[in-house]
């Protein structure tokens, strides 16, 4: 639902209320931005509701000139339509729409397109984002409209060539312009004739909207746990038999073909899935190694399969991954199912899986939606085998005391400094770990790559091997150098790397690489954060409470047996 004038009008209101530090969003466009700027600063104050926001213009009337290279804007928002790429696409230019005239757009647009390329690469916000025309050609070609002239496709793979080179670019990312097609006119001739504002207020409203949600998308969900019968496949197996289930067209059960790809797709990039049935254990397993299946086991962990409730079997998929409901989907066909999940986990987002064909595609879409990942990590990747291996891992633990257990690890934490901001991972952990994270604030691009550039600054990064496997950069810590203090800021740990000793072997090195006589820990206590509190908690010593700590003692309460410790990159 997009935001009328008014609405955006009383949210800018609210905005000029707000105190903290300013986010600056520095708009490029053509055109005049009259409304598009209104409803950019609504959009985005919506999607951060305790910042101040304020929309910076570029220069009118030049669309490359128009995008600044400075280094205090926060989000830099480009906007193109054809006639910024060349006038005579636009309805303000007398030129004439002669054949050899629109034929000549093409290498104007071509050469255009490469200045505008070679300006956003210059361009220094730690966000970029781009929108693609959204607005129709003009009646410029001989064909009709049920026709695409050979001049149009030219320019439309122009502009395909160019999104696809500045998609690359490291800070960048392209909005999609498939919005704004319910029939609503998207262009006020008159108001572009009159003062160059091409887009009625509707559209101009969805472009706003579809630039906020780019720049600040949610955090994707980290698993999707699945029924099986009339969810993954059609038919009960537990009736018909492995070979009675289907996915095909002939059998009207296609969708569920497109379900298995879907979760095959979201497992590739590290999403967790995990199986919830009411069936038999020995059923189930035959039916998922069937060849024709199109969802490759390795992607799914763990298997619950009984006649147990299904809140249960989902109680213990969230232990074994040790994720939080919240940032988990639970997929089945039974409403009855879902109401008993939701109950016992009021914050896991449950959907429903329609009979009907065209409500289920819609159902997928929205899933997919959910697990949006704009790149994938080797983390992502490693995610799934860590927690495989953790069931060998907690066996070992089991029947090994504790520092025999610890020794037989052979593990090795490699410590690195990002002096930049720019490792994307250390960010990400920042922004999406709950339970081992010491006061739960988080982090724009803008903001991550702003305290970096201050006095003192630190941010240290984790990697984590033992004789199990590689888990990756699992480790952030963050914070100042003021004379021979340590201050820590943040401090997250991935879940994957709990009982590890990864966190001592951190808060050791962060004394060791900075010869700091006292560190303080910059403790918030959250709703979900209690791991981090429990480790604090576990040094006997006031750390929790802010207070200024003597490093020796912090050393000295430290375990003996902690993991090895090497230094990638130093601090400098």
């Amino acid at each position: 639902m997009t935001m009328k004038l008014r609405e955006a009008l009383l949210q800018v209101r609210a905005v000029e209320g707000r105190t903290g530090q300013k986010k600056v969003i520095h708009l490029a466009c053509g055109f005049t931005p009259l409304h598009l700027s209104t409803f950019l600063l609504a959009y985005f104050a919506q999607k951060i509701p305790d910042r101040k926001f304020e929309v910076e213009v570029g220069q009118y009337g030049d669309l490359v000139e128009a995008i600044s290279s400075k280094d205090d804007d926060d989000v830099t928002v480009v906007v193109v339509e054809y006639a910024d790429l060349d006038p005579r696409l636009g309805l303000r230019r007398h030129s004439g729409w002669k054949r050899e005239a629109v034929q000549d757009t093409v290498p104007t647009v071509a050469e255009r397109l490469e200045r505008l390329y070679e300006r956003i690469k210059l361009v220094k916000s730690p966000r970029v984002v781009i929108m693609p025309p959204t607005l129709p050609l003009p009646p410029v070609f001989s064909t009709n409209r049920y026709q695409i002239s050979p001049t149009e496709i030219s320019l439309r793979g122009l502009i395909a060539n160019f999104l696809t080179k500045v998609s690359l670019l490291p800070n960048v990312v392209v909005c999609s312009p498939n919005f704004g097609r319910d029939g609503a006119p998207m262009r006020d001739v008159g108001l572009e004739m009159a003062a160059d504002f091409p887009y009625s207020l509707d559209h101009a409203s969805a472009v706003a909207n579809t630039l906020a949600n780019a720049a600040f998308p949610p955090a994707p969900l980290k698993g999707i746990i699945t029924d099986l019968d009339d969810t993954l496949w059609r038919g009960l197996v537990g009736e018909v038999g492995s070979d009675g289930v289907h996915w095909t067209l002939d059998g009207n059960s296609q969708i569920h073909a497109l379900y298995q790809q879907l979760l095959n797709a979201v497992g590739e990039q590290g999403v967790l899935i995990g199986i919830a049935s009411k069936n038999e254990l020995e059923i189930v397993s035959k039916t998922l190694k069937r060849s024709d299946i199109l969802l490759d086991q390795k992607f799914v962990y763990p298997i619950e399969a009984h006649w147990q409730s299904k809140s249960s079997s989902v109680a213990r998929i969230l232990e074994v991954w040790n994720v939080l409901p919240d940032s988990v989907a639970y997929i089945d066909d039974n409403p009855m199912e879902l109401e008993e999940v939701s109950a016992r986990f009021p914050t896991i987002k449950t959907f429903l899986f329609p009979n009907k064909a065209s409500d289920a595609y819609e159902m997928l879409c929205a899933v997919r939606e959910l697990t949006h990942k704009e790149s994938i990590s080797p983390e992502d990747v490693l995610r799934l085998e860590s927690i495989r291996n953790s069931g060998a891992m907690a066996e070992e633990e089991r029947t090994t005391s504790p520092e025999e257990f610890l020794k037989g690890l052979h593990s090795r934490v490699t410590i690195s400094f990002d002096n930049t901001g720019k490792d994307g991972r250390a960010l990400e952990l920042v922004n999406k770990t709950n339970q081992f994270n010491i006061n739960g604030n988080r982090f724009d691009a803008a903001d991550w790559k702003r305290r970096h550039s201050a006095d003192g600054a630190f941010t240290m990064i984790a990697e984590y091997v033992d004789k199990f496997g590689p888990l990756g950069k699992i480790g952030v810590m963050f914070g100042r150098l003021e004379r021979n203090e340590c201050i820590i800021d943040g401090w997250v740990l991935s879940c994957r790397a709990f009982s590890r000793r990864v966190e001592y072997a951190m808060l050791k090195s962060a004394i060791d690489t900075f010869d700091a006589k006292n560190v303080v820990v910059n403790f918030l206590e959250t709703d979900k954060n209690k791991p981090s509190r429990e480790f604090l908690l576990s040094l006997d010593l006031p750390l929790i409470n802010g207070i200024s700590i003597e490093s020796g003692k912090i050393l000295s309460a430290l375990p003996q047996i902690l993991p090895e410790i090497e230094h990638l990159r130093k601090f400098n």
